[in-house]
């Protein structure tokens, strides 16, 4: 039971709700007509012991037509890939149903661009806009689901422990009641000896 309380401490010491108060910092308009760009900030974590990396989702206007190409660049003009967001994803801070993700990426502390052009014929996708916002990830769900499989685990094992030292309990017992013999007579002489 120690190791279940401990692990269960440990546990809710690394849950810690603040560690999704950051968010994209834009530099500027937080969106950006189409086609245009976007400049936003990602800022180190208060606590150095937090993954500074942030999940961040590219997402579009309803009143867009069709989908834009958009690059992201770090600051020194490094392109940094957008991966398929997934289903249902939606942003952290303010929540927005009426958007459509169209991409995200996990980014490390930094300044960074969004050129987002349109493709086809003239005059498509314009009059929507595009945003970035922070997401969760997986590494965000690897962080939530992390100490509860570790309280979990303390439990299991301080379950087994339990069963363990019941058993060796009961077998103990068992083998200290048949070591102890009752009195009898000895050998050669009755009982109880004559004088």
């Amino acid at each position: 039971m120690v190791v279940g309380v401990a692990g269960a401490l440990f546990a809710f010491d690394r849950v810690d709700p603040q560690q999704f108060e950051r968010d994209v910092v834009a530099v500027g308009p937080d969106s950006a007509l189409l086609p245009g760009s976007l400049d936003f900030r990602i800022t180190e974590p208060l606590d150095r012991d937090r993954d500074p990396t942030m999940t961040v989702g590219v997402a579009l206007s309803p009143t867009t037509a069709g989908d834009p190409d958009c690059e992201l660049r770090a600051e020194d003009g490094t392109s940094v890939p957008l991966s398929e967001p997934i289903e249902g994803t939606q942003f952290i801070r303010p929540p927005a149903d009426d958007v459509r993700m169209i991409g995200q990426a996990v980014l490390e502390p930094g300044t960074f661009t969004l050129d987002c052009t349109i493709v086809g014929e003239p005059g498509a996708g314009r009059g929507g806009s595009v945003r970035v916002g922070r997401v969760i990830g997986i590494e965000d769900t690897f962080g939530l689901l992390g100490p509860a499989l570790v309280f979990l685990a303390a439990v299991v094992i301080a379950g087994i422990l339990f069963l363990l030292g019941v058993v060796l309990l009961v077998v103990g017992l068992v083998r200290s009641r048949r070591q102890v013999v009752a009195p009898g007579p000895p050998p050669g002489g009755g009982w109880p000896p004559t004088t």
